[in-house]
């Protein structure tokens, strides 16, 4: 037999882990908006309320956009297979595509943020 019979029983577990980290991701993202939301009606400070309004977008986006650019590396990755990211001079496979791939995804959703705010 090949390895090939190996890396079929493992695709479950892979897509699997890849699901968990997504959602501990969005889960870490919403608790830490909650977690603000708790302190101002807590504490009843209107600081916290002027800081939440003009900083919105670093506060929530910032944690939207990781989570959006894990969903859209991990859709990529299980749609067609192993992520490879070719430029000129250099190129990365596996998990080191998945890493640039994150961050090129990150960087583009954190700018477009900040152009349209």
């Amino acid at each position: 037999m090949s390895d090939d019979s190996n890396d079929d029983k493992d695709a479950p577990a892979k897509g699997g882990g890849r699901f968990v980290a997504f959602m501990l991701t969005f889960a870490a993202g919403i608790l830490f908006v909650g977690e603000g939301l708790l302190v101002q009606s807590l504490l009843k400070v209107k600081s916290w309320e002027a800081i939440l309004t003009e900083h919105i977008q670093a506060i929530a986006g910032l944690q939207i956009a990781a989570a959006v650019a894990l969903w859209l590396v991990i859709f990529l990755s299980q749609s067609s297979g192993p992520i490879k990211v070719a430029m000129p001079g250099f190129e990365f496979k596996g998990a080191a595509g998945q890493i640039v791939m994150w961050i090129l995804c990150f960087l583009a959703i954190a700018g477009a943020i900040k152009l349209l705010w």
